[in-house]
């Protein structure tokens, strides 16, 4: 198999309820020893599945890491009976779905420092979550972000934002 694999294999699966009850899962990897968090947020018909090797980079760099399936996509629930096609009645589900799993698992965690990793549809999530809820997170990195808004990045403050450490 291999180390990926391995890795892979000590995940942890979990759910909450968001919006509207629709089951949101995510998948955790933690240590004791690690003093900082990654939230993922992956973009639009992507899973947490995806992200195995990141996750597995970060973990291995003193990461923990947490990465969300947003509803309608991956191994979320839908609102449709159709399970291959994801749907979403306002954008801000999404919001206060990620702003549910921080509230519930990142927030009373133990780090010292919190960040968001986003890519595309995750990195519109994430800018209007942190538009609500900037206090809460560190720094943010975004990939491909899908901000065509350019109202969505307004009232952020980018010098906490400008890099990991």
């Amino acid at each position: 198999m291999g180390p990926l694999t391995d890795f892979w294999r000590q995940r942890e699966e979990a759910e909450f309820t968001g919006v509207d009850s629709i089951p949101v899962r995510f998948v955790r990897f933690c240590a004791k020893q690690h003093d900082r968090v990654v939230v993922i947020c992956p973009g639009r018909i992507e899973s947490y599945v995806k992200y195995a090797e990141l996750a597995y980079d970060l973990f291995h760099s003193g990461f923990d890491v947490m990465i969300i399936d947003h509803r309608g996509q991956g191994r979320s629930g839908r609102i449709l009976t159709d399970s291959h096609r994801g749907h979403v009645v306002n954008f801000s589900d999404y919001v206060d779905d990620l702003a549910a799993l921080w509230q519930q698992e990142v927030a009373p965690g133990h780090w010292r420092k919190r960040f968001i990793l986003a890519h595309s549809m995750g990195g519109a999530i994430a800018t209007l979550f942190l538009q609500r809820h900037q206090q809460h997170c560190d720094a943010i990195a975004l990939c491909a972000a899908d901000v065509r808004d350019s109202h969505a990045l307004s009232g952020l403050d980018g010098a906490p934002y400008s890099r990991l450490g």
